[in-house]
């Protein structure tokens, strides 16, 4: 829907309207797309836009690869994705950036109830591709388009990490639920990031039952991907434990009980340092 057209020679200058639009709304039901290679396939119940009040909002979304788990064969390790949530709103979100200059802006990006689920077959083969700049940040900074988000929030997380074992071809998963996270200064223009040099993000939720907090700091302006986190993990006893040392690596811890462990951890691309300490 089109509301309040405007056309002369001032209006292109009102930063308030996309064109000679005041407003340009729409509400999209029933989407689905499948990728080129038909590897992934995706759905989303509800798109909704509207460019006066700056708010795109996706509901009841999910992405899947095309092939179940149990019924793919992997030539190579590899990392397959299951992406959900409930909804996600935009807010403050400049569409006509977007499409006149490919600028991705918006003031936040708040995710209601996201899962991401990991998946990988041990039984592959091994891929030796270099891994250097891949830490997220980085995959930021060599994004296509100019990202400026100023916040982003995801409440009520599950992240499930599932491999299955090479050779005993028993399943385990290592569970993060319960994840509140939250992300601000997501930019990779340079003059953004020479105002302001470090994206920060802090987390906090349950690890294979215990609680856990984290704290991250992200330095934009290193050429080698520096970051730093710093957190603290509940109590982890042997029954935690066990579930997922057995079947990722066949082994049985008899009996452990640990009342807290703080860490800290600063890395880059060649290099990385870590203390611990275990109660």
């Amino acid at each position: 829907m089109f509301e309040n057209i405007r056309i002369d020679s001032t209006v292109l200058a009102d930063t308030s309207r996309m064109g000679y639009v005041q407003n340009i709304s729409f509400r999209l039901n029933d989407l689905k797309y499948r990728t080129t290679d038909s590897t992934y396939k995706m759905k989303a119940e509800w798109i909704t836009y509207n460019s006066a009040q700056r708010l795109l909002q996706v509901e009841d979304f999910k992405l899947q690869p095309t092939i179940k788990n149990e019924d793919r064969i992997d030539s190579m390790r590899k990392s397959w994705y299951t992406v959900t949530f409930d909804k996600v709103s935009f807010m403050g979100i400049r569409l006509d950036k977007y499409l006149q200059q490919n600028r991705a802006v918006a003031d936040s990006v708040v995710f209601q109830k996201p899962t991401l689920a990991v998946y990988q077959d041990k039984q592959g083969q091994k891929s030796y591709d270099s891994k250097i700049g891949r830490y997220p940040h980085q995959l930021l900074l060599n994004a296509r388009s100019v990202i400026d988000i100023k916040k982003f929030i995801a409440s009520d997380m599950q992240i499930d990490v599932t491999e299955k074992h090479e050779t005993t071809r028993e399943v385990g998963t290592i569970a993060l639920s319960d994840i509140d996270i939250t992300v601000m200064n997501i930019v990779n223009d340079a003059a953004q990031i020479k105002a302001n040099p470090v994206s920060t993000a802090v987390a906090k939720g349950k690890i294979i039952g215990s609680p856990i907090e984290a704290s991250f700091r992200f330095y934009l302006d290193s050429a080698e991907g520096r970051f730093d986190v710093r957190g603290k993990i509940g109590e982890v006893v042997a029954a935690q434990i066990n579930p997922v040392s057995t079947r990722l690596g066949n082994i049985e811890v008899p009996t452990v009980q640990i009342s807290t462990i703080d860490f800290f951890i600063r890395g880059e691309d060649y290099e990385a340092t870590s203390e611990v300490q275990m109660l």
